[in-house]
C-alpha cells in the first residue's frame, strides 16, 4: 500500500513539475516583454521617435535598431534564458515522467507474478490430501521469498535463504537424534519437540499449522516440505535456495 501511495504521489508529482515549468516559463517570457516595453516606450519618449516620418529604407531601420538596442537586448536575453530553461525543464518532467512509468510497470508485474504464485500455491495444495490451503498464508510465504518483488525484482532474498538453511539445519538435527544410538535422552529424537520447532520455523513463512499424533504430524511435515520443494523449483533459480533434507525420523 506504501509503494502505491507513492506511485499515485509520483504520478501528481510529475503533473505538478510540469505546471510549474510552463508557469516559471511564462513568467519569463512575461517579465521579459514587460521590460522590454518599458524600455521602447522610454526611448520612444526621450528620442521624440513619433516626431518621425515612416522610413523603410536601410538606414533608418539600422538607426532604429541602434537607438532601441537596450530594448532588443532585453528581448534576445529574455529568449535565450527562455530557451534554456524550458530545455531543462523538459528534461526534467521527462526523466519524472519515466520514473512514474518503471514504477507503474514495476507494480503491474508484481500483482501479476503475485497471483501466479498464489494460484500455484493453491492447486498444489489442493493435490495434497493432509494440507489446507487455509493453513498457509500465500503473501506471506511470497513477501519472503521476494522482499522487493514490488520494486521490479524478483532474486530470491537473503531472508528466504536463511530461513531454508534454518529448515535444514532443524531436519539435520532431528536425523542425528533419531539415528543416535546413546542413551542419553537430551540427545534422544523427541516428536514434541520436534513438532514445536517445526511448527514455530514454518509459522516464518505462513504455515500455520497444529500439534498431531505423531503419525499424522509426520504425514502432514511430509507434505509441507514436498510444497516447499515443488514451490522453490517452480519459482527460485535452479540452485538458489537449497532442497529439503530428506528426512531419517518418523
Amino acid at each position: 500500500m506504501n509503494s502505491l501511495s507513492k506511485i499515485v504521489g509520483a504520478y501528481f508529482k510529475d503533473r505538478a513539475s510540469l505546471a510549474l515549468v510552463l508557469f516559471i516559463s511564462a513568467s519569463i517570457l512575461l517579465l521579459g516583454l514587460s521590460a522590454s516595453i518599458i524600455v521602447f516606450v522610454s526611448t520612444y519618449n526621450s528620442e521624440s521617435l513619433g516626431g518621425f516620418d515612416v522610413c523603410l529604407t536601410s538606414s533608418c531601420v539600422s538607426y532604429w535598431i541602434e537607438i532601441n538596442s537596450s530594448a532588443l537586448s532585453i528581448l534576445s536575453i529574455t529568449g535565450k534564458v527562455l530557451i534554456g530553461f524550458v530545455t531543462a525543464g523538459t528534461i526534467v518532467v521527462a526523466l519524472l515522467s519515466y520514473q512514474n512509468s518503471a514504477q507503474s510497470s514495476a507494480l503491474a508485474n508484481h500483482l501479476s507474478h503475485l497471483n501466479i504464485f498464489m494460484e500455484y500455491v493453491k492447486n498444489e495444495t489442493s493435490r495434497r490430501s493432509r494440507l489446507s490451503i487455509s493453513e498457509i498464508e500465500s503473501l506471506k510465504w511470497y513477501n519472503l521469498i521476494y522482499s522487493n518483488s514490488i520494486s521490479g525484482s524478483i532474486l530470491v532474498s537473503p531472508a528466504y535463504h536463511d530461513f531454508m538453511n534454518r529448515l535444514n539445519n532443524q531436519v539435520r538435527s532431528s536425523n542425528e537424534k533419531y539415528l543416535n544410538s546413546s542413551h542419553d535422552q537430551k540427545n534422544k529424537y523427541n516428536h514434541n519437540v520436534h513438532q514445536k520447532e517445526v511448527i514455530e520455523l514454518l509459522a516464518e513463512i505462513g504455515f500455520y499449522i497444529e500439534r498431531a499424533p505423531r503419525i499424522d504430524f509426520n504425514e502432514v511435515e511430509v507434505q509441507l516440505f514436498e510444497l516447499i520443494n515443488t514451490i522453490n523449483i517452480s519459482f527460485c533459480r535452479v540452485g538458489a535456495v537449497p532442497t529439503i533434507l530428506d528426512r531419517r525420523y518418523h
